[in-house]
């Protein structure tokens, strides 16, 4: 059973709040205020930890950057623009608390300034089944394809090899000789430590990126529970029922770490706990956690 939502009328019934998820405003005569209320408004019942993208100085050795999705491409957009910035300082604080993942080219930026070696990174393997061929088919013939050329020319690869191997789990043909050892030709000085504050509601995407941060030695990761657990089968599509009513969710493909590293139902533990207990709602301000990394990143030599 779904849970309740409330829809209350605030603020002179100014403000219609959709339990913390939505807020709609009554127009008035100024746009500007209209705008300004609508933003500055704290919901009367939250739903979720209202957490926002924040990129800020800390001090004068710690930049602070908060990526509460990685579903768009807001956090690349964030650090090319504050890139100088966070190059300057010795410390770095990745904040992605309730990030639950969206596609791993939306975290690349990141991942430029934590490299610091060679890590593994196994991939995945696409299941080549009937239905799976049939997405894929369709996805092609209705247009659905992204990127261009580029994206085109690799679903139509995808989708031959696929049509060879039916009933099977296949690499992809353009990394079928790829090593799984990631490099970089750059390594950054600065900045010399990061600390990334994880927490219990990461998943997909999100986790990914802390396996890849993980792989670095400039980063520690911080927080009080693991992560969610949910990584090992991704590129998930949605299909309706015969009936209409009901809409199945199944994953495309299974991680190459399986089956001797799991992530699902255990997650990612962070490497350093953070002894205070979680902030339901971050809004755009700074809690005890972040306090606590930037002190720990501060003492390090």
């Amino acid at each position: 059973m779904p849970s309740p939502r409330r829809l209350p009328l605030h603020l002179n019934g100014k403000i219609i709040e959709i339990h913390g998820e939505t807020h709609f405003v009554r127009k008035s005569d100024s746009e500007v205020l209209d705008k300004a209320t609508l933003y500055s408004y704290a919901p009367e019942h939250p739903n979720g930890s209202n957490v926002y993208y924040i990129a800020m100085p800390l001090t004068d050795s710690t930049y602070y950057i908060r990526i509460p999705d990685f579903g768009n491409d807001m956090g690349n957009e964030l650090v090319q623009k504050h890139w100088n910035e966070i190059m300057s300082r010795p410390n770095l604080i990745i904040d992605i608390r309730t990030n639950r993942g969206g596609q791993d080219t939306y975290y690349e930026e990141l991942a430029k300034i934590i490299y610091s070696k060679p890590y593994t990174s196994k991939g995945v393997e696409w299941y080549a089944s009937e239905g799976n061929i049939k997405f894929w088919e369709d996805a092609i013939q209705e247009g659905k394809i992204k990127n261009g050329e580029d994206g085109m020319k690799w679903s139509k690869d995808l989708l031959e090899a696929m049509k060879k191997n039916a009933g099977r789990f296949i690499t992809h043909p353009h990394y079928a000789n790829l090593s799984e050892i990631e490099s970089r030709d750059t390594i950054y000085p600065m900045p010399r430590h990061i600390g990334i504050i994880m927490s219990e509601d990461n998943a997909s995407s999100a986790e990914q990126f802390l396996l890849t941060a993980k792989g670095s030695d400039k980063v520690i990761l911080f927080g009080n529970h693991n992560t969610l657990g949910i990584l090992d089968y991704s590129n998930a599509i949605e299909v309706p029922f015969p009936s209409g009513k009901y809409r199945l969710q199944y994953p495309l493909t299974r991680s190459k770490r399986l089956p001797q590293d799991p992530i699902d139902n255990i997650g990612i533990a962070p490497d350093v706990i953070i002894p205070f207990a979680s902030t339901l709602q971050l809004f755009n301000r700074l809690d005890n956690w972040v306090y606590f990394v930037e002190a720990y990143l501060r003492i390090l030599k």
